[in-house]
C-alpha cells in the first residue's frame, strides 16, 4: 500500500468526486508516501495545515505511469504517477492525521520498569478493519506474561508494543472493505490478537470481524472486563471439555478474573463447582456459585477431588507444578484445559495413561462468542466482576499486583 496525505478541505471536496481533488502542488504528477514517511512529509508539506487526511492507497488500481524515483536535489526516492490521478475506487481506507495518542507502550521485554504511559503515532487501521476510540481496557495476566518475554517463543510480538487485548469503546472509522452492519458511533467491545495487543491506548485499529456490539446493559468498563475472560471459558468449558449438567469441575483460583466467569458459566451449565480460593476469598466465590471451596493454603486439592470420585473437567489456570497435579485429580477419560502453558512430557504421559485430554488452549477471537457473552450478560446469567477501576498512568503497579496473583475479579483501565 501507498499513502497520500491531503488536506481535510480537500478530501471534503472530494466526496461528491469519483477521484480525489488534489492540492494545486499536484497538478503536474501525484507524489505518494511510504508509511514510515507519513508524519514528517505531513510536516513538511502541510506546515500550516493542522488538519490533514492519510489516504490508504491500492497502487494496483492507479491508472498512469507510476515510478519510485528522488525528488530534484533529494535523496531520497518516492513514488510518483505521472499522467494519472487517484480513483476514489483506489483508496482502501483513510484517516486523520491527529499525529498522536496516549499509550501504554513497551519498546523491549523485561520488568515492570519497560511500561510506560507516553505519546506514540495513532494506528493505521486497514481496509478490514476499524478504528475505535477506546473508553476502558481489561489487564489480564496474560499481559504481564507477554510484556516480560516469558511468552515469547509462544506469542512473540514487534516493538514498539502496546499491550491490552480486553477493549470497549466507539467505532470512529471503518476501512472500505469491512463488511459489517456496524456503523461508525456505535459502542462495541472486542478481543484483540495476543501478538497484537493495542488496547491500552486510546485508540486501537481491529480487525472488523472480532467486533461485536458492547451489551447495552454494561457500562465501558464493566465491559472491557469480560472479552479474555469469557473466550477463555467458553473454548475451554464449552468446547473442550463439553461441560455438562451433572458433571463436577474443578476451577483454580477461581477468585481470579478467568475463575470468576468460570465458576458464574459452570453453574449455569449444572455442574458441580470446585474451586480453590484463600480463606479471605471463600465468600466471595460462593457467591458467585461455588459449591466446594478448597483452601489452597491449607488443604490438598488433588486428595479432596479423588475423595469425591476425581473431577470430570479440571480448568487448569495456574500451571507449572499444579498442572500435573491437576491430572491427578481428574477422573480417568476426563478434560484437563491449560491456559498457562502445555504439558511438559511427564504430564502427557500421566494424562494418556489414564485417558485424559489436555492440551494447552490459546486463545482466539470470535464475535459470535461475544456474542453469547452478551446474551448471557443481558440474560443476568453472567455478572462482571471489577473489582479495582485505574488509569492508564498507574500501569506498573497493576503489573505489580498482577505477579502477586493476589488480585480479586478483574481490573480495568478507565481511558476516557
Amino acid at each position: 500500500m501507498l499513502y497520500k496525505i491531503i488536506t481535510e478541505d480537500a478530501w471534503a471536496r472530494s466526496q461528491s468526486s469519483d477521484r480525489i481533488l488534489l492540492s494545486d502542488f499536484d497538478s503536474t504528477f501525484v507524489h505518494f508516501a511510504e508509511e514510515e514517511d507519513v508524519e514528517r512529509i505531513g510536516k513538511d508539506f502541510f506546515p500550516h495545515d493542522s488538519s490533514l487526511v492519510v489516504l490508504t492507497v491500492d497502487p494496483s488500481l492507479l491508472p498512469g505511469r507510476l515510478v519510485k524515483e528522488k525528488n530534484p536535489g533529494g535523496k531520497k526516492e518516492y513514488y510518483h504517477l505521472y499522467d494519472g490521478y487517484v480513483p476514489r475506487s483506489s483508496v482502501v481506507s483513510h484517516r486523520t492525521l491527529s499525529q498522536c495518542m496516549k499509550a501504554v507502550v513497551v519498546r523491549e521485554y523485561g520488568g515492570i520498569e519497560m511500561l510506560s504511559y507516553t505519546e506514540i503515532s495513532m494506528p493505521n487501521p486497514g481496509p478490514k478493519d476499524f478504528l475505535v476510540k477506546v473508553h476502558a481496557s481489561g489487564i489480564n495476566p496474560v499481559d504481564v506474561k507477554i510484556c516480560s518475554g516469558h511468552l515469547s517463543e509462544v506469542i512473540p510480538v514487534s516493538f514498539p508494543f502496546i499491550p491490552g487485548v480486553d477493549v470497549s469503546g466507539e467505532i470512529v472509522a471503518r476501512g472500505a472493505e469491512v463488511q459489517s452492519d456496524l456503523q461508525l458511533g456505535e459502542e462495541v467491545f472486542f478481543f484483540t490478537p495476543l501478538n497484537l495487543g493495542g488496547g491500552q491506548a486510546e485508540f486501537c485499529a481491529v480487525a472488523a470481524e472480532l467486533v461485536a456490539r458492547k451489551p447495552h446493559s454494561l457500562s465501558h468498563v464493566e465491559a472491557a472486563s469480560l472479552p479474555v475472560v469469557g473466550l477463555t471459558v467458553l473454548q475451554t468449558l464449552r468446547d473442550y471439555a463439553s461441560l455438562s449438567a451433572g458433571q463436577k469441575v474443578l476451577i483454580h483460583a477461581g477468585a481470579g478474573g478467568v475463575g470468576s466467569f468460570a465458576i458464574q458459566y459452570a453453574k449455569h451449565c449444572g455442574a458441580k463447582v470446585f474451586t480453590t480460593a484463600r480463606q479471605q476469598n471463600h465468600a466471595y466465590v460462593k457467591s458467585l456459585g461455588a459449591d466446594v471451596v478448597i483452601d489452597h493454603e491449607t488443604e490438598d486439592f488433588v486428595e479432596i477431588c479423588q475423595q469425591a470420585g476425581g473431577m470430570d473437567v479440571v480448568l487448569e489456570t495456574l500451571g507449572g507444578l499444579i498442572y500435573p497435579r491437576s491430572i491427578q485429580a481428574t477422573r480417568d477419560g476426563g478434560f484437563v484445559p491449560c491456559i498457562v502453558n502445555p504439558p511438559d512430557a511427564d504430564s502427557k504421559a500421566l494424562a494418556e495413561k489414564h485417558l485424559i485430554t489436555t492440551d494447552f488452549i490459546l486463545l482466539t477471537g470470535k464475535s459470535s462468542d461475544l456474542d453469547t457473552i452478551s446474551s448471557l450478560v443481558e440474560q443476568k446469567i453472567i455478572r462482571p466482576t471489577v473489582s479495582k477501576e485505574l488509569s492508564l498512568e498507574e500501569i506498573q503497579e497493576a503489573h505489580r499486583q498482577l505477579e502477586s496473583g493476589r488480585t480479586v475479579g478483574k481490573w480495568v483501565f478507565s481511558i476516557r
